[in-house]
């Protein structure tokens, strides 16, 4: 099988449904899911802007990730690459878009794009990774919004992923009664100081790394799983805290601020999850079902 679905192939697909399988009177709601901006880096060679053209960077031995020290590989190449698929990406983006506004009115539409975790490049002793920490380049992604009643600017509001669906209904007329998040439209965001939440997959150990930000720092811990009474529990085996505002390279990291309510409800919340570590109790690795093999042909993980 092939591991990604190419963008070009993906506008395609899309372009192809909006011309003869939609219902123009009928509401639209559409999810265009690219992969290309993931490893492997291998833009076309027109976005491929490495002076080595056509040489593809060789990915950090998989050793890296315990490494003391960083394999002796010029990271410059890889990281060309990577920028050349997210150029690649952003002018598929702009074909469909393109051919959506021939199609329909695209003012009348709401426009997201948004991307489900960042990337480490060079700036870690672990390279090219996204499931491992909560570093800002793996948790902070590009959150974009075009469409009636979105105003123009950057707003300095914090915003999640939980905000995206109260928005989508908002913008639809659709209730949002009891669903987290908010409208992202709403111009008072940027008076709200919210605690959000994040959590990386794995730490290649087992454990797993959960943090709370806010607009000035964020605290992390990294929680393993016991077992007390029969019963699998959390347990905090670091805790830190980065100062955003001073350090936004997250370069120093100290001890939790004193009176720290983020801190405390970031306990609160480990102690209370039903799966320590990110695993529920009885967890183990299987083979990919058929079941779930069609689930990520579908999301383009797969084709």
């Amino acid at each position: 099988h092939v591991l990604e679905r190419d963008a070009a192939a993906t506008t395609d697909a899309v372009v192809r449904w909006l011309e003869t399988e939609r219902d123009p009177e009928r509401p639209l709601f559409l999810w265009v899911h690219y992969m290309d901006p993931h490893a492997p880096y291998e833009p076309p060679p027109r976005w491929a802007s490495a002076p080595e053209a056509g040489a593809r960077a060789p990915a950090p031995e998989p050793v890296v990730r315990f490494a003391k020290r960083r394999p002796k590989l010029d990271p410059r190449p890889r990281i060309r690459d990577y920028d050349g698929e997210i150029a690649y990406t952003d002018h598929e983006i702009g074909r469909l878009l393109a051919r959506y506004a021939e199609l329909a009115d695209v003012d009348e539409a709401l426009v997201i794009l948004t991307a489900d975790h960042g990337e480490t490049l060079a700036e870690r002793p672990l390279w090219f990774q996204h499931t491992y920490h909560v570093f800002e380049e793996l948790v902070r992604v590009p959150l974009l919004l075009r469409g009636p009643g979105v105003a123009p600017g950057r707003p300095d509001a914090l915003a999640s992923g939980l905000d995206l669906l109260p928005t989508m209904l908002a913008f639809a007329g659709a209730p949002t009664d009891g669903l987290p998040g908010a409208d992202l439209r709403d111009a008072s965001l940027d008076a709200r100081d919210p605690m959000l939440f994040v959590e990386s997959i794995h730490n290649f150990d087992g454990s797993q790394w959960r943090a709370v930000v806010t607009q000035r720092g964020k605290w992390l811990v990294r929680v393993g799983r016991k077992e007390a009474q029969g019963r699998t529990e959390a347990r905090i085996l670091e805790r830190g805290y980065w100062d955003l505002e001073r350090d936004p390279g997250e370069t120093r990291r100290g001890d939790w601020p004193q009176q720290s309510a983020p801190g405390e409800r970031l306990l609160e919340l480990v102690e209370r999850d039903p799966a320590p570590a990110g695993k529920t109790p009885g967890y183990r690795p299987g083979a990919l079902t058929e079941q779930n093999f069609e689930i990520l042909r579908e999301l383009g993980y797969l084709q």
